[in-house]
């Protein structure tokens, strides 16, 4: 369902750790949808939500799936 604004919902709506932040999209499992690439801002992790649409199909840590450096921020093509 579309909001008011035009954005679409995801589902999940949230996550429970707000040192998560979306940092990317792409299609991480070559399934022909994007991808969200999360990164921790604390904790230096890294992570793929795989998506079907707007809803969740799976997650998990890309390889590595840590840095060391939680200042390294990704950054998508320019």
């Amino acid at each position: 369902t579309w909001t008011e604004n035009g954005a679409v919902p995801l589902t999940p709506g949230r996550v429970s750790d707000t040192g998560w932040k979306i940092r990317g999209v792409a299609d991480m499992n070559l399934d022909g949808r994007a991808d969200l690439i999360w990164q921790h801002q604390t904790a230096g992790l890294i992570a793929t939500w795989l998506m079907l649409g707007t809803q969740l199909h799976g997650g998990t840590l890309l390889s590595p799936g840590q840095v060391a450096d939680t200042d390294w921020i990704i950054r998508g093509p320019r």
